[in-house]
């Protein structure tokens, strides 16, 4: 099925920025539990104009796989850009609560509550793991220095799979994560070093 660009205009462009559409890069993979919500916060969501069967199934929780294609569920968070959330703003506020909601709930609170904020950046790279194949993060060591600790984390994707609003919305899980351990205003910025390779800078106050 063709994807109607006039309808869905980020995520055509998306989708053209990769060798082979929602077809690319099939060993990088993302967990189908990380879009349980969507559907349940925007049931309307494709209702109007038609969808990719593999992304309407996303989308309605019937892929029937424990994983699918990162650039998948990356592609239904850009049908959500392009049709119930008009601002990359309103985007990323959405995410913020849905990732709030995420860490609020009885048992991932009390999970991420007893890690100190080091201890948290420190076990970045199993925690994304967990959700995700065929990318990596791996956070630096914690520094002190000013009254703030700082840290890094280095993401490594293949080229496009994450777009520019995709990388951004990284700090907001990041950002919402340390909240959790208890950082002080956490901040994390992000910077692209190349097409497959961005670095997060992550400080808070001591």
């Amino acid at each position: 099925m063709d994807l109607d660009e006039r309808a869905y205009p980020l995520t055509a462009g998306y989708l053209r920025s990769l060798p082979h559409g929602l077809q690319s890069f099939p060993a990088c993979k993302v967990r189908s539990s990380v879009f349980e919500d969507i559907k349940q916060d925007f049931p309307e969501l494709g209702q109007r104009h038609p969808l990719p069967p593999i992304v309407r199934n996303a989308i309605d929780g019937n892929c029937g796989e424990e994983w699918i294609a990162e650039v998948v569920g990356n592609a239904l968070f850009m049908v959500m850009r392009d049709s119930v959330l008009d601002s990359d703003d309103k985007f990323m506020e959405w995410h913020r609560g849905n990732m709030r909601r995420l860490y609020g709930k009885p048992l991932n609170r009390a999970l991420i509550y007893i890690f100190s904020p080091t201890l948290l950046i420190m076990g970045a790279t199993k925690r994304w793991n967990h959700f995700h194949l065929g990318s990596e993060l791996v956070a630096g060591p914690v520094t002190e220095a000013d009254g703030l600790m700082r840290g890094t984390a280095r993401f490594v994707s293949p080229e496009n799979v994450f777009n520019e609003l995709l990388l951004r919305r990284l700090t907001i899980s990041f950002e919402v994560a340390l909240e959790g351990s208890r950082a002080r205003e956490p901040q994390v910025e992000w910077q692209q070093v190349s097409a497959t390779d961005s670095l997060y800078n992550v400080s808070w106050k001591k």
